[in-house]
């Protein structure tokens, strides 16, 4: 975190700032890889510049503007015209009104530099195959300074690409279930602590979607202590619990009782707000009852 100073700045020194940050960061840990992924916004000359005066971070930008090249062609029309390196599938999230769907991306990559300078840049585009009816077709132009030449390493950037809608839902989490926008402190100090305890908060919710999504079957245990699942699954049910741990989509399921899921037919799984809530219930029963046990001996 940091605070910026004077009047507010514009959309594009935002996306700079955070470059520059990051490069800060980088010297704290040397040693570690930092990719910065950007959205159409990043797309800035100044961005690419920064990076290729002092290469310490690599970048992955969602590329804006059809840029003019050295030799005086186009960027989409250079990269257009490469052949096909083969294909790269994956499952396009649910977004607002817009289902999830399975999405099938034909790949094209070249290296060319900018006239600008004549600054080198990779450039992937990624365009859908056989959109569905009605459905808007995926078409993406990704800019980075790592050079690739193969479909795997395409297909790395693209991943990279790809982890965005985590971050997006990470800082939606923060947003809306742990409401960190309302949060009024005197001090930058105490601000800062409790942001770090709601971020372990957003990222245990994250967590637990996650593994609902792919391993809900699995036993409870994989994200609860069994004591913290006995008393969850006691208290909501009214029951005492099995000796064999439920699985991690019934206590998820109770878990989000207490925030207001109510599990009928249509409901679907929980989401952020219902999962944040109950998290935030059951941890306050379970440490209540903890303390008790600890209090009577």
């Amino acid at each position: 975190m940091w605070a910026r100073d004077g009047q507010q700045p514009k959309e594009s020194e935002r996306w700079l700032e955070g470059y520059q940050r990051l490069s800060e960061l980088k010297q704290q840990l040397p040693d570690t890889r930092w990719v910065y992924v950007g959205d159409r916004e990043a797309d800035l000359f100044t961005l690419y510049q920064e990076q290729a005066v002092a290469p310490h971070i690599d970048y992955l930008i969602r590329g804006k503007h059809n840029r003019k090249l050295a030799d005086g062609r186009k960027l989409k029309e250079v990269v257009a015209a490469e052949p096909a390196l083969g294909e790269v599938r994956f499952t396009l999230p649910k977004g607002r009104k817009r289902p999830s769907r399975s999405v099938t991306l034909s790949i094209r990559v070249a290296r060319v530099e900018l006239k600008q300078q004549q600054l080198p840049i990779t450039v992937v585009m990624a365009e859908e195959q056989s959109v569905p009816a009605g459905a808007t077709p995926v078409s993406w132009i990704l800019l980075s300074n790592i050079q690739v030449e193969t479909l795997s390493g395409a297909q790395e950037l693209l991943n990279w690409y790809l982890c965005r809608w985590e971050i997006e839902l990470f800082f939606k989490t923060l947003k809306s279930g742990c409401r960190v926008e309302s949060m009024q402190l005197r001090s930058r100090e105490k601000l800062e602590r409790l942001l770090v305890i709601k971020m372990i908060v957003a990222w245990r919710v994250m967590y637990l979607m996650r593994l609902n999504r792919v391993v809900p079957e699995h036993s409870c245990e994989l994200a609860f202590d069994p004591e913290e699942w006995r008393i969850i699954y006691a208290s909501a049910l009214r029951k005492a619990p099995s000796k064999e741990a439920p699985s991690l989509r019934t206590l998820i399921h109770l878990v989000a009782s207490y925030g207001g899921y109510l599990g009928r037919k249509g409901d679907g799984e929980p989401g952020l707000k219902t999962l944040w809530l109950g998290l935030e219930r059951c941890h306050d029963m379970v440490r209540a009852i903890q303390e008790t046990k600890e209090l009577l001996g």
